[in-house]
């Protein structure tokens, strides 16, 4: 009779392990990226509802918050109900840059931005609610995307804890020479299906040359472009669900994910907005929004901003 038991405990849990295969198979089909685009390649930001993979810095490893205290998770909840997530970086008591794309879309209802725990839906994380984003005014005549937004949020975080504390940005005159190593952070996709999809990872890539970075993406605009990755090889990126997040180099924050070719792909690195090209921007939002004349003037007011 015992065997009899055991004998149908096994055919349950070869039964489960079969659904569960075919549902990861089925979440790693729906997460491949869709033809979000701009520049006629992928924006890397993810929709939670239409997608439900497991996803974070490809080719990456596990990272604690303590090792990028910077890194933030922000999730854009949508009219219909559906969420959006993207990253992005602390500049500021008050500030977080992010991707434009993350944001500018129809039916915005509300942006949080979370903070504080390499484990996005961990109970100790802080939740902020943006009240303000800033983007950039680009001129007719500028050669760049302006995929870039900055974000006041409704009160100041604590800088200064070991897991929260803000990037200096990249000096606008600073030099990073090709192949220069920086570190990526996010919680987008992975090679692995199976990977826990709460948990945030990094990485490491190389800064690609202009030459190289112009000739995988031609139509592309030149004035804010930076690429990183592994241009012969393929490899470590950032994929689907990083948007946003920062490219940290010599300590600095000098770029955010924006978009690209698939994941890891030969001769398509990674593709980032040059924080340098926006330096003076930046600082005078910045500046502005804390002005005490300032509550209501610059930048867009989000509308019946909810507590996150």
């Amino acid at each position: 009779m015992r065997a009899i038991w055991w004998a149908l405990v096994v055919v349950v849990v070869l039964l489960g392990a079969a659904a569960t295969a075919a549902e990861v198979v089925e979440d790693f089909a729906d997460s491949v990226p869709e033809p979000f685009k701009v520049s006629q390649h992928t924006r890397r930001s993810l929709s939670v509802k239409s997608s439900r993979g497991h996803k974070k810095i490809y080719k990456g490893r596990l990272a604690k918050s303590k090792e990028v205290p910077f890194q933030v998770y922000v999730r854009v909840f949508l009219a219909d109900g559906s969420k959006e997530y993207c990253g992005g970086a602390i500049i500021g008591p008050r500030h977080i840059i992010s991707a434009a794309h993350c944001v500018q879309m129809p039916a915005v209802e509300k942006v949080c931005s979370i903070v504080g725990n390499e484990n996005r839906f961990h109970k100790q994380t802080l939740k902020y609610t943006v009240v303000r984003q800033h983007f950039y005014p680009k001129k007719r005549a500028e050669n760049v995307d302006a995929d870039i937004v900055v974000f006041l949020v409704d009160r100041p975080l604590p800088i200064g804890k070991a897991n929260i504390q803000q990037i200096r940005l990249a000096g606008k005159n600073q030099i990073i020479p090709t192949h220069t190593t920086c570190s990526i952070s996010g919680w987008g996709r992975t090679e692995n299906p199976l990977d826990n999809q709460d948990l945030l990872r990094h990485t490491k890539v190389p800064v690609v040359s202009h030459e190289h970075c112009r000739k995988a993406y031609p139509n592309s605009p030149t004035g804010d472009l930076l690429c990183a990755g592994f241009y012969e090889q393929g490899g470590a990126d950032a994929c689907k669900g990083d948007s946003g997040g920062p490219l940290v180099c010599d300590g600095v924050l000098t770029g955010l994910v924006k978009s690209g070719k698939g994941c890891g792909l030969p001769h398509y690195p990674g593709t980032y907005t040059d924080v340098r090209y926006y330096w003076s921007w930046i600082k005078k939002v910045m500046t502005e929004d804390m002005r005490k004349e300032a509550p209501n003037k610059g930048g867009t007011r989000v509308k019946h901003v909810n507590i996150c």
